[in-house]
């Protein structure tokens, strides 16, 4: 599973409160993900996913049902 944040975020931080494991906020205040969706933070990401002001946030399945741990890095 990867766990994506799409463009349009609006910078409300509800992310990183919710899950800062894999959530955290860029130089310009968007949010990013810094880290894996694992079974210890599938909780924390669901609730992110509901507290997100611009509801942006996702998680993909990979292809043919396989984990996919890659997850995206920027700021």
């Amino acid at each position: 599973l990867k766990v994506y944040i799409k463009s349009g975020c609006n910078g409300c931080g509800r992310c990183a409160s919710a899950c800062p494991e894999v959530f955290a906020l860029d130089k310009s205040g968007l949010g990013y993900v810094h880290g894996p969706l694992i079974e210890e933070t599938e909780d924390a990401v669901q609730l992110a996913i509901q507290r997100c002001g611009a509801q942006v946030i996702g998680i993909e399945k990979a292809p043919g049902g396989v984990p996919d741990i890659v997850w995206p890095r920027s700021g």
